[in-house]
This record gives C-alpha cells, sequence and structure tokens, in this order.
C-alpha cells in the first residue's frame, strides 16, 4: 500500500498528470441554461476558443460573465468587449439599441489571442505543489487528510484517506489569503471566481486577517482543493489561473461539493470503462458517500469528469472512460464541460448554502471590510463602495437586528461616522440600504464591540486592536505573520518561515531548526552539532588547534591557521605567488622574476646583455653574425661568443688556439659574458 500511495504521489506531483492542470474548454459551442443571480434560467451558446471567449444569447446578441452575471455587451472605447447594465432575459436588446454579433475587428482578436499565447508561453510551471505531509490527493484534484485523528472523527478508513467531508463554512463566511507570489492578475482572476458563486448562493469570501479556519490561495503545478472547511489553514492550488470555471471548480471543492461522477447513484446515468483508466488512477472513480445528490443528475455540471478522464490511450470514441448509455447518449461529447456554470451547479450551491440574497448592484461596506469584525466601540466610521445606480444609501446601526437606536439615517454620502456607541455593548447590528429604482434593498453586518468578555476592551498595549486580556501576542501586532502560518511575527518562535514545516518531524520549523534534515538530539560526541549535520559525528568538532574556525577533524593542516589544506607548498608553507607567474614561492628559485623559475647564468631579474663583438665588436658582444652567441645563444648560428658579432666557430677557435682546456674555456666564457669585455 505504501508503495502504491507513493506511486500516486509521484505521477500526480508531475504537472502534466493533474486532471486538470492543462485541461482546455471544451469548445462544443452548444445551447446551455445557466442561471441569473435573480434565479431566472436563460439559454446561452458558448463562443470563442482558448483565447478569447464569449456567449450569444438565442438571438445572437453577445453576451459576456461579469462576476456571475450574465450581460450583454458592446465594444467599448478600446475596441474590446465591454458589460452593459443590461441583464440578459431583462430588456429586449434591439430595443436597448444594441446589435446582434457584436466583437472586435478581427485584427484586434488576433492581437488578443496572441499575447494570450506568449503569456501562456512565458508562464514555468511553478514547482511550490506544497502537498501537506498528513495529505494525499484523491479524484485527481481533491485533497484529503490521512491522519488517524481525522479519520476517527469521521468514522473514515484510513487508507481510504477520505475523512472529515461536508463540514461546510459557518453562516458560508469563508476567509481567504493569497500566497504573496500570486499576482495581481491572478488575485482578480480568482476574486472573479468567488464572486460568482456569490452570485448563485448565500455565501462570501472575505480576505482573512487573523481567523482561524482560511483557506490560502497559492500557485501550485496542478489545480486541487480539500472538500469544505476543515479547520485551520487548508491550501487551494491553482495553475489554471486563465481559466475561471476551473478555478471556480476548485472553489467549490473548498465550499464541501464532490465531483458530479462520484455521487452514489452515478451507476444509474453513466458507466466508468476501467479498461481505458490508466493503471493506478482506478480510486479516481471511486464513489463518494458524502457527495451531494441535490436534484437531478447533472451532466452539465463544471463538477464532473470529461468523457477521457485518465484514459491510457488517446481520446477516442474507442478510448473513453466515462460513457453515457442510452437515454443520455447526446451528454457524451458534452461532460466535463468548463465554459460556463450549470443551472444543476448554482442550484446545488444554493442547496447548500441558502439562495442568494438580491445583491445585484448593492452597495457593500469597506470599513469595517469583514462581517463579524471586532471593532472598539465608542466612535466608529462606516464606509461603503458606490454600488451600480444607487439613488440612495441608508444606514442603520443598533443593538439588535433590525433596530436603528444608535443610528439611522438616508444618505448620497458614503461615508458615516457614528459615535457613542457601547465600548462593551457585545453584537452591534448594521444594515446598509441602497435605492435602486426606487426600490430599497440592503446588506447586513454583524460586528462586535466588547472584544474582551472579563477583561477592558480599551487596553491595547500593542494596538493591534485586540484587547491584551484576550491577545494571545499582547505586545505585537497580531496581524502581522510574515510567513502567514497563524502565529503572530511577535509571539512567532520561527519568524518569516512556515512553523508547520517540519521535515524530521522533531518539533522545530525548518526555517529554525540548525538541523532540519535529521534529530537534533542525537548527538554521539557531545559537541552539540546533531550528527545528521555534524561534518565530524565521531569526534568533537570542539576541537580546533589553530584556531581558524575549522574543527582538527576536517582541518588537512590543523596547525596551521592559515590554512585548511596542504595546497602545493604543504602545511605550514604559504602557496603565495609573489611574482604571479603561477608557481608558488615555495617552488619558485626566482619568486620575485616572473619570467624565471631558476636563477640560470645570469641570475634572478638580470638586465638584458648588450655589447659589441670581438675586442670592440668581439667576444662579448655585437658585430657581425645572425643569432645569439655562445652565450646565451647556440654554439653554431650567430654572432660573437655572448650576443652579436662574429660567427660562433670564432669564438671556439681562438680558446683552442689559447690552449684552455675544456672546462676553463667555459668558465672564462662566462665570466667575459657576465662583464661584457674580453679576457686579459
Amino acid at each position: 500500500m505504501a508503495k502504491s500511495i507513493l506511486f500516486l504521489l509521484t505521477i500526480f506531483l508531475a504537472p502534466a498528470a493533474f486532471a486538470l492542470a492543462h485541461e482546455n474548454p471544451n469548445q462544443h459551442h452548444f445551447p446551455f441554461q445557466t442561471r441569473q443571480p435573480d434565479g431566472r434560467v436563460i439559454t446561452l451558446t458558448y463562443q470563442g476558443d482558448d483565447e478569447f471567449h464569449w456567449y450569444e444569447d438565442e438571438n445572437g446578441f453577445t453576451v459576456v460573465d461579469a462576476r456571475g452575471e450574465f450581460r450583454y455587451a458592446t465594444l467599448g472605447a478600446d475596441g474590446l468587449l465591454a458589460a452593459t447594465n443590461h441583464l440578459v432575459g431583462d430588456v429586449d436588446p434591439t430595443a436597448a439599441g444594441l446589435r446582434p454579433h457584436t466583437l472586435p475587428h478581427p485584427k484586434t482578436l488576433a492581437r488578443l489571442r496572441n499575447r494570450v499565447r506568449a503569456r501562456q508561453a512565458s508562464q514555468a510551471v511553478p514547482v511550490n505543489d506544497r502537498i501537506p505531509p498528513d495529505s494525499r490527493l484523491i479524484d485527481g484534484c481533491i485533497m484529503v487528510r490521512t491522519t488517524a485523528q481525522f479519520n476517527d472523527q469521521s468514522g473514515g478508513d484510513a487508507q481510504d484517506g477520505v475523512s472529515e467531508t461536508n463540514n461546510f463554512w459557518t453562516g458560508g463566511l469563508v476567509y481567504y489569503a493569497f500566497d504573496p507570489a500570486v499576482t495581481a492578475d491572478q488575485r482578480a482572476a480568482m476574486l472573479d471566481a468567488m464572486d460568482s458563486w456569490e452570485a448563485v448562493a448565500d455565501v462570501r469570501f472575505i480576505e482573512r486577517s487573523s481567523q482561524a479556519n482560511y483557506i490560502y490561495i497559492f500557485s501550485g503545478s496542478g489545480n486541487w482543493s480539500y472538500v469544505g472547511m476543515i479547520g485551520g489553514r487548508q491550501d487551494l492550488s491553482i495553475y489554471n489561473w486563465d481559466y475561471k470555471y476551473i478555478m471556480m471548480h476548485e472553489v467549490a471543492h473548498a465550499l464541501g461539493v464532490w465531483h458530479e461522477q462520484s455521487r452514489p447513484d452515478r451507476d444509474d446515468f453513466v458507466q466508468i470503462n476501467y479498461g481505458n483508466v490508466q493503471a493506478g488512477r482506478e480510486s479516481n472513480f471511486d464513489i463518494q458517500a458524502d457527495a451531494q445528490m441535490n436534484g437531478d443528475y447533472d451532466f452539465d455540471s463544471i463538477m464532473h469528469y470529461g468523457q477521457c478522464a485518465f484514459a491510457n490511450c488517446t481520446c477516442s470514441s474507442a478510448c473513453r472512460t466515462i460513457i453515457c448509455p442510452a437515454p443520455y447518449v447526446a451528454w457524451q461529447s458534452q461532460i466535463g464541460q468548463k465554459t460556463h456554470l450549470s443551472v444543476g451547479d448554482a442550484e446545488n450551491m444554493a442547496f447548500l448554502y441558502g439562495d442568494p440574497s438580491s445583491t445585484s448592484g448593492l452597495a457593500q461596506m469597506t470599513t469595517p471590510a469583514e462581517n463579524e469584525a471586532l471593532i472598539t466601540g465608542g466612535s466608529q466610521t462606516f464606509t461603503w463602495s458606490t454600488g451600480l445606480l444607487v439613488q440612495e444609501y441608508r444606514l442603520t446601526v443598533g443593538s439588535g437586528p433590525g433596530l436603528g437606536d444608535y443610528h439611522d439615517a438616508v444618505t448620497n454620502a458614503t461615508s458615516v461616522t457614528v459615535n457613542g456607541l457601547p465600548v462593551e455593548g457585545g453584537d452591534l447590528h448594521v444594515r446598509l440600504y441602497s435605492k435602486i429604482g426606487g426600490v430599497w434593498d440592503s446588506r447586513s453586518y454583524l460586528y462586535i464591540t466588547d472584544l474582551c468578555t472579563g477583561s477592558p476592551d480599551n487596553v491595547d498595549a500593542d494596538g493591534d486592536g485586540v484587547p491584551d486580556g484576550c491577545d494571545a501576542c499582547p505586545g505585537s501586532n497580531d496581524a502581522s505573520d510574515a510567513d502567514n502560518d497563524g502565529v503572530p511575527d511577535g509571539c512567532d518562535a520561527c519568524a518569516g518561515s512556515d512553523d508547520t514545516a517540519d521535515l524530521d518531524g522533531d518539533g522545530l520549523a525548518d526555517g529554525c531548526d540548525s538541523c532540519p534534515s535529521g534529530d537534533n538530539d542525537e548527538d554521539a560526541d557531545g559537541d552539540g552539532a546533531p550528527d545528521a549535520c555534524d561534518a565530524c559525528p565521531d569526534v568533537s568538532d570542539a576541537g580546533d588547534s589553530d584556531q581558524d574556525g575549522v574543527a582538527d577533524c576536517t582541518d588537512a593542516c590543523p596547525d596551521d591557521a592559515a590554512k585548511t589544506a596542504a595546497g602545493i607548498c604543504g602545511c605550514g608553507e604559504s602557496d603565495v605567488d609573489s611574482d604571479e607567474d603561477g608557481t608558488p614561492d615555495c617552488n619558485d628559485g626566482c619568486p620575485t622574476d616572473a619570467s624565471k623559475l631558476s636563477p640560470g647564468v645570469d641570475g634572478c631579474n638580470a638586465e638584458p646583455l648588450t655589447g659589441g663583438g670581438v675586442a670592440g665588436g668581439g667576444p662579448t658582444g655585437g658585430g657581425g653574425g645572425s643569432g645569439g652567441g655562445v652565450d646565451p645563444g647556440s654554439t653554431l648560428t650567430g654572432g660573437g661568443m655572448c650576443g652579436g658579432g662574429a660567427a660562433a666557430s670564432t669564438a671556439l677557435l681562438m680558446f683552442t688556439l689559447l690552449g684552455w682546456p675544456r672546462q676553463s674555456r667555459k668558465a672564462n666564457r662566462q665570466i667575459m659574458c657576465r662583464t661584457g669585455g674580453a679576457q686579459n
């Protein structure tokens, strides 16, 4: 089993192996039904390709998806498609002055496609998969915890890996945080995906400040998520930032939704052809007992696998892994679409979290931005967005739901300061009304002014908004968490590094572990360095005879503070090369003469010899000839004995006639060459 799990993890970590990692939206161009935020079902057709896409209504009018609302489109000043204020189904597009098949110029479309292709080609596959050590992937893009702790709670099988499920987010409030490496464009794309879920169900995505339970979104080499709220930080990996409905797919998992083909009744609607499934991937088609069965089986769901998911051959009619039998054959090529939210997707999410509030165009509170935010009371400034076509605003602040005993006023401003709020008043109920088309609609918020029951709220030494009596880190701002591990920096034993990363399992975060690859308690030589990271595990590293900072056990020259390796000259000798001729002084007979390694006849640093020939053109210098003479040239070519001048044979003949012995000839020749004159 361990080998099987390792094999599966190895496959899943490869970018191309993730079910959704490189999946392009199915371009069926068939009419489909989807739901507007107000519940109306509309029929559209998907158009476009991987780089540029849009929709058309039944009469060919161009439609775009604007944060979960399908609106008619027109060309903006920049020549690109722009959403109008007209919701599909609200107006007759012809009467609204719109024209069918409104699209950018073909040259503009070509430039847009080329730009997208260039951006996609330049994106390197991220390597930060961050597979949590207590989790594994199932079903291609679902992360589940495998620890006994969680399986015991749900009664699941530890080897099956399916434990905590269907833990929906309390009150539909989903807190999130982005990894610092996620770009501004990627964040905007994810927020758009979140807005589309908010448009069809009573869920709200709120940026985390200090909440314990939250989604941590990062750029990984595949798309995956946990199912539902699992408690604490839960990672969500995105690779396909350019595909909205793939991101919505993963967010749906985080909200508690399983794959559609995992429903217990799935065999009544589709057949799994395991003969075409890649070896080791069979479990990706397991039925999940906790998978929702709200409404009819949804072939059109973005949560459904494609017909060739995890196939072991090229996708074709002969290599399908999921078969739609009669009477559902018409869905065969359409399952697995990632181009739109189906009616069933919207209805299922609304069933789990409730119908969405009528919030289209409503103003939204920006300060305090979070529902259930902690505020100090006394005086509070409330600020909100302008909304869409809002005529007036009304803000009520009260001690109970629907009450305005602290404040109740209509205004055209987008900011109001309310005084006289209780400091220890408990819950503060706020309702922000927007008047659109003469009709009032509202969003409600709940804030907490009794920040710390049993302790004064106005004592806050570190100024982080949390009273000292209830502050987990009273000397440091709790919102400051550089490594996003949920522990404020001031009380973080390993600030700047994720405390949950512990490769050797010794309880010390890797970022602050002197030996992250081994047990810090194992130290055979007692020198304070753990054996796994000790260069000399059997000998104390404290021995350093020459005090050069390198332990004797690894120092090749333990008595030479200047060297830790013998080098060319050996220990105790310097490898200095004074004349920089490539030979250290210890082996250089002329250490300050870059032209010589030994003194030779002239000695080190000798000046070049010049002069005449034999006797004023004689044996020591110039004169005729063509070479170096006896010293230092050849004895057979050239001029005088030591330079130019007469031929070498003349000099030799002179020595012979004088009757000098051979050794005497050599000695006198050297003397004459050094003095530059003739022998007396």
